[in-house]
């Protein structure tokens, strides 16, 4: 898993830092964390790329945290993205979608999944969870966290001693 934040700035970017927006890479899939104006370019940037499986979490609807998703979207239809395309926002998210799509004229060419954030587990796959979690803000808000499943390993001793870690943290 790599996380890398595509915009730490919040509502006004500046020279160096672009408004909300964080990636997490998981093999061959990205999670999209706020989509903050340019967040697209900010994937360009980071050498994440356009076409790569996404699945978008908007934590509320200010512009710094969402702008960036209809640009995204017609980024999407013009290269003629044929996969589905799962979002999950606070209530408001599919009305800010199908309006701003509909003004701007913008048409998917792939199936479009809105669904809304509600307290607790947003999504569970194989290895992770997504959960939310209702905030105090100005408007309807959510945290979010990912949640790594646990994965079996095997502690490797002679690794650790390479390492130099001491033997008191590892040994009973």
């Amino acid at each position: 898993m790599e996380i890398i934040f595509l915009g730490t700035s919040a509502g006004v970017p500046t020279k160096e830092r672009n408004v909300t927006s964080v990636a997490v890479k998981r093999g061959g899939e990205l999670l999209l964390f706020d989509v903050g104006e340019s967040t697209q370019r900010q994937l360009l940037k980071a050498g994440v790329g356009l076409r790569v499986k996404t699945k978008i979490f908007v934590t509320h609807l200010h512009g710094d945290h969402v702008v960036g998703l209809l640009a995204l979207l017609q980024t999407y239809s013009l290269m003629r993205r044929t996969e589905p395309l799962e979002i999950w926002g606070p209530s408001g998210i599919e009305e800010f979608v199908k309006r701003n799509m509909e003004m701007l004229r913008v048409s998917t060419r792939f199936p479009l999944h809105i669904s809304i954030l509600q307290n607790g587990v947003v999504l569970e796959e194989k290895e992770y969870v997504v959960r939310a979690l209702r905030t105090i803000h100005s408007i309807e808000t959510y945290a979010l966290s990912l949640e790594e499943k646990p994965r079996p390993g095997r502690f490797n001793p002679e690794k650790a001693r390479e390492l130099g870690i001491p033997v008191k943290y590892w040994r009973d």
